[in-house]
C-alpha cells in the first residue's frame, strides 16, 4: 500500500485517539497554538486531497476552530460552485465526536441552507449557527429537505437513518447520508479514501441534480427586462403609510416575509411563523399584489405560457426544488425591502406559541414584560419597567442603584427573560481588586498569548452574523466594589463613538493595534482585532451605594442612567401565577428591533418633538442655571440623553413628559450634585422652580419644610413628584450630617 494512504490512517486515528485530551489541554492551558491543530487543519486534508485525487473544482478544508478551538472539529470537502463554507449550502465533512471517538463521513445540509435560500448576500440573517442548539421545527425541516435529496441520489451504500451523533445538533439534523468510523473498526487507508470517492460520486449527482431541476441564483424571473413595476422606494412608503393598500394581513405576511431576509418559500414561512402557506400565498402574492397593480395601473406579467401573473409586482421568483410541495421562492424587490426597513415592519411581528404573526405595540410587550416579572414575585409598581426599558434604548448602559436586596441584579435577569433573552443573560461579578480592564476585555499572559476577558467573550457571541438580531444583556453586579474608572473607562469611551452605518450601530474598535502582544501568527488581531461593542449587546451595572464601598465620578454618571432601587413591597403580587401554580406567565419573543436606540442625534428629535425638545430645553437653562453656582451644570450629552429618552417615551406612550422628565432628573441631574452649605439649598430651589414655575422655591430660608407642606397639599401621583421627595432626601442629608448626596 502507498505511503499515504498509511499516513491518511494514521493521522485520522490520531485524531479520534488523541484530540479529546488536546482539547482539554488546550481549554485549560489557552494553549491555543497547539501543534496539534496542524493534524486537523494541514495533515489530514492535504494527504485526503493526495490519496483521492481532489482538485478545482473541489477544496478539502479542515477546521479545529478560529482563535479558540471547537468541540467539534471537522473536514470538509466543498464543491467551490455550491459553497467554500461550512454555514451554507451543502458538503462533504468528516465530524469527530471526542467523546465517543467516533468519527462521521456525512453528506452534509448546512442549516442556514434551509431557513435562508441562496441568492442574497448580506440580507440573509441565519436563525441558529449550524453548531447550535436548534429547535424541533427546524430539525424537521432540515430532515424533510434531506429525504427529498436522499431520493434524487438514490444511494444504498451509505447510512440515511438520521442516527448520526457528532455532538452537534445542527450538524446532525443535517446529514444526508453518512458512515461511522470507531476505533474498533476504522479500515486502512485504501478504504477509507474509496469511501470519501463514493460520497464525492453522490457530491458530482447532486450538483447536475440541482442544476437540472432549479434555476441558478443569477435567473430569477421575470427579470428587470422582462417586467419592472417601477415603484420605487419612496413609492412603497407611501403605499405602506395610506392605511389602504396593506390589510393587517398583508402587513403581518409582509413582516414575515422582511424578518425572513426577504428570500423564502411559502413553506419556510409557514414553519418559522405559523399561519399556512396559503395564507403567505393569498395575502402576499394575490390579494395585496392585484390590491397595488389595480391602483397604480399596472399592467400584468405574461409567462412563457402566456398566463398572466400579478406577484411579479412584489417579487421576483424561481424553483427551490422539484419535490412533493413544489416549493417555489419568492425574492422581494430591493426597494420594497428597504421601504420596509424604514417603515420598521418588524412591529407587525410576534412570534407567540404556535408561531402566530401578529401586530403589537411596544406599550402591549411592555404590559406582558410586566406581568412575567410580576408572577415572579417582583414589585413592578409606578413605572419601573418602562423606566429601565426606555434607559436601555438611550444608551445600552444603564446602572441600578440601591440598598442590598433591592432585587437589582434579579431584575436585570428577570427582565432578560421575559424578554426571551435568557440565554443570553450573562452576570459578571466584579472583584474589589480590579484595577484595570483585563479581566473583562481581556490581557497578554507570560508566555506572549492573548487571553480574552468574560466581556470580550461576549461581545464576539453577539457579533457573529447569526446571533445580530438576538439581545445579549450582561449585569456587571456589584460594579462599584472596584472603581469603575479603573476598569470601565475603556469601555465607555468606546460606547460614545456609537454611530449610525449601512450595517446599523457602529462603534470604534476595542482593542488598540498592541493590546494582543506578540501575536506571531496575527490570530488574537484576526479575531478580535475588528471587534467593536454590536448594537445588541446592552450592560447593566448593579451598585450598593454605601461606606464600603467606591463613589462615581461625573464620567461614569454623564454616560449612564442611573436608576434607584430603594422601595421594597415584601408583600408584592404573591398571588400572581408562576411555574408551580401551573399557569406560568409567558414570555414575549421579540428581536433586537425591540431595544435598539433609533436616536444618536439631537437634531433627529427635535424635528420629531419640537414643542416637547423646546419645553426641555427652557427647563434644563434654567437648571442649568441654579447648577451654575455649585459647578454642577450639566452640557450636550446629558441633554442629548434627555432628549432621547423623552422621544421614547412619548412615541411608545409609556410616559408622559413630566413623568419621563421627572425620570431624568432622577437619573441624569440629582446624581451629580452633593456638597454642603446654603449653595446647595438655592441649587435645590432653583431646579423646583425650573420644573414647578411659581412657588418661588429659591427664595425659601427653610426649604426642606417648604417643601415637605407642598408635598401634603399634592397627591401621590404629582407632576416630578419623584425629583421632589428625593432633593428633601438630600435636604435632610444637610440638616442631620451637614452633607447633601444622592447615596447616603
Amino acid at each position: 500500500m502507498d505511503d499515504s494512504y498509511i499516513q491518511l490512517h494514521d493521522s485520522i486515528y490520531k485524531l479520534m485517539t488523541q484530540f479529546a485530551e488536546i482539547y482539554n489541554h488546550v481549554k485549560e492551558n489557552s494553549d491555543w497554538k497547539n501543534p496539534f491543530r496542524d493534524v486537523i487543519s494541514k495533515d489530514i486534508p492535504n494527504l485526503l486531497k493526495e490519496c483521492a485525487k481532489i482538485d478545482s473544482p473541489y477544496s478539502v478544508v479542515g477546521s479545529y476552530g478560529k482563535g479558540r478551538w471547537t468541540a467539534v472539529p471537522w473536514i470538509a470537502v466543498f464543491d467551490t460552485r455550491i459553497t467554500s463554507s461550512a454555514q451554507k449550502g451543502i458538503y462533504i465533512v468528516y465530524l469527530l465526536n471526542k467523546d465517543t471517538r467516533e468519527l462521521f463521513l456525512t453528506f452534509e445540509i448546512a442549516a442556514t441552507e434551509v431557513l435562508r435560500p441562496t441568492g442574497e448576500e448580506g440580507k440573509a440573517k441565519p436563525f441558529v449557527g449550524i453548531v447550535g442548539k436548534i429547535g424541533n421545527q427546524l430539525t424537521g425541516t432540515l430532515q424533510e429537505r434531506a429525504n427529498t435529496i436522499r431520493k434524487a441520489m438514490g444511494d444504498t451504500y451509505f447510512s440515511a437513518d438520521n442516527k448520526i451523533s457528532s455532538g452537534a445538533d445542527g450538524y446532525d439534523a443535517g446529514a444526508i447520508y453518512y458512515k461511522k468510523y470507531t476505533l474498533d473498526n476504522l479500515p486502512d487507508g485504501q478504504i477509507l479514501v474509496d469511501d470519501l470517492q463514493r460520497m464525492m460520486d453522490i457530491y458530482k449527482r447532486y450538483y447536475a441534480w440541482v442544476n437540472n431541476t432549479k434555476d441558478k441564483d443569477d435567473e430569477w424571473w421575470p427579470s428587470l427586462a422582462e417586467y419592472n413595476p417601477g415603484i420605487d422606494k419612496v413609492k412603497w412608503l407611501e403605499l405602506l403609510n395610506d392605511g389602504v393598500t396593506f390589510t393587517e394581513n398583508a402587513y403581518k405576511a409582509m413582516a414575515a416575509m422582511f424578518d425572513f431576509g426577504g428570500i423564502a418559500t411559502c413553506r419556510q414561512l409557514e414553519l418559522k411563523y405559523g399561519e399556512t402557506s396559503d395564507f403567505y400565498r393569498a395575502s402576499l402574492g394575490v390579494q395585496l399584489a392585484s390590491k397595488i397593480k389595480t391602483k397604480l395601473e399596472l399592467p400584468y406579467c405574461k409567462n412563457k405560457d402566456g398566463r398572466e401573473q400579478v406577484w411579479p409586482v412584489l417579487f421576483q421568483g424561481r424553483d427551490a426544488h422539484k419535490d412533493e410541495d413544489g416549493a417555489y421562492v419568492w425574492k422581494m424587490r430591493p426597494e420594497l425591502y428597504e421601504a420596509l426597513k424604514e417603515f420598521k415592519i418588524l412591529r407587525y411581528l410576534k412570534k407567540k406559541e404556535g408561531g402566530n404573526v401578529q401586530p403589537k405595540t411596544v406599550k402591549e410587550s411592555i404590559e406582558e414584560v410586566k406581568a412575567y416579572v410580576s408572577s415572579k414575585g417582583f414589585n413592578c409598581d409606578n413605572d419601573l419597567i418602562e423606566n429601565f426599558y426606555i434607559s436601555l434604548r438611550t444608551k445600552p448602559f444603564v446602572i441600578l442603584a440601591g440598598i442590598s436586596g433591592t432585587g437589582k441584579s434579579w431584575i436585570t435577569r428577570l427582565f432578560a427573560e421575559a424578554i426571551g433573552a435568557g440565554e443570553n443573560y450573562e452576570m459578571i461579578s466584579v472583584r474589589p481588586d480590579w484595577s484595570d480592564a483585563s479581566e473583562l476585555l481581556g490581557y497578554v499572559n507570560l508566555d506572549g498569548n492573548f487571553i480574552p476577558g468574560t466581556l470580550t467573550t461576549i461581545l464576539k457571541k453577539a457579533a457573529e452574523p447569526e446571533n445580530r438580531n438576538q439581545i445579549f444583556i450582561v449585569c456587571l453586579d456589584e460594579m462599584n466594589l472596584a472603581r469603575v474608572e479603573y476598569y470601565f473607562s475603556d469601555f465607555l469611551s468606546v460606547i460614545e463613538t456609537r454611530t449610525f452605518t449601512e450595517n446599523g450601530i457602529e462603534t470604534k474598535k476595542i482593542f488598540k493595534e498592541n493590546s494582543f502582544g506578540p501575536d506571531i501568527d496575527g490570530i488574537y488581531k484576526e479575531v478580535y482585532g475588528e471587534l467593536t461593542i454590536p448594537e445588541n449587546v446592552y450592560i447593566v451595572g448593579t451598585v450598593n451605594m454605601d461606606e464600603t464601598t467606591h463613589p462615581f465620578s461625573k464620567k461614569v454618571l454623564d454616560r449612564a442612567n442611573t436608576i434607584e432601587l430603594s422601595e421594597v413591597n415584601l408583600r408584592a403580587d404573591m398571588d400572581a401565577d408562576d411555574e408551580q401554580t401551573g399557569n406560568p406567565v409567558a414570555q414575549i419573543s421579540v428581536d433586537n428591533e425591540f431595544m435598539l436606540s433609533k436616536y444618536l442625534n439631537f437634531k433627529e428629535c427635535y424635528k420629531k418633538h419640537p414643542e416637547d425638545m423646546t419645553h426641555m430645553i427652557d427647563i434644563l437653562e434654567n437648571i442649568n442655571k441654579a447648577l451654575q453656582p455649585i459647578n454642577a451644570q450639566i452640557a450636550y450629552r446629558v441633554r442629548n440623553e434627555i432628549a432621547y429618552y423623552l422621544s421614547y417615551a412619548i412615541e411608545e406612550n409609556l410616559l408622559t413628559f413630566d413623568q419621563a422628565m421627572d425620570n431624568a432628573l432622577m437619573q441624569k441631574i440629582l446624581p451629580r450634585i452633593q456638597g454642603e452649605g446654603h449653595r446647595i439649598q438655592k441649587a435645590f430651589g432653583g431646579i423646583m422652580d425650573a420644573i414647578i414655575p411659581g412657588k418661588n422655591f429659591a427664595k425659601e430660608e427653610d426649604l426642606l419644610k417648604a417643601l415637605e407642606n407642598y408635598q401634603k397639599t399634592t397627591r401621590d401621583d404629582a407632576p416630578y413628584n419623584k425629583t421632589t421627595r428625593k432633593i428633601c432626601f438630600m435636604l435632610e442629608g444637610i440638616r442631620t450630617n451637614g452633607y447633601a448626596t444622592y447615596w447616603l
